[in-house]
């Protein structure tokens, strides 16, 4: 049984269960794991996101006054395209 490296220190909960997941199935190599520990970032960012969206309103006022989107929606559409990106590099173009 192949010894299953320690999650990197900066992982939150999510971050820390994909990274387990992960490196129980899997042998990576250091340049998938590379690809997987930025992977795991994202997976945090997007939690971090989503509880943050839990209490804030969908709408913010902008700099006129005007109506907009908060931020954080943006931010939150953005994040699957980068695991979209890292997913393949590290061995599952289909994902898992």
């Amino acid at each position: 049984m192949t010894a299953i490296a320690d999650p990197p220190a900066d992982l939150r909960d999510q971050g820390r269960a994909l990274w387990a997941d992960i490196q129980m199935r899997y042998h990576l190599d250091p340049a998938e794991e590379a690809m997987l520990r930025q992977l795991c970032r994202v997976v945090d960012e997007i939690d971090a996101m989503m509880t943050a969206m839990e209490a804030a309103p969908f709408v913010v006022p902008g700099s006129h006054g005007q109506l907009k989107a908060h931020p954080l929606i943006r931010g939150n559409s953005r994040a699957p395209k980068a695991g979209r990106i890292a997913l393949p590099h590290i061995g599952f173009a289909d994902g898992w």
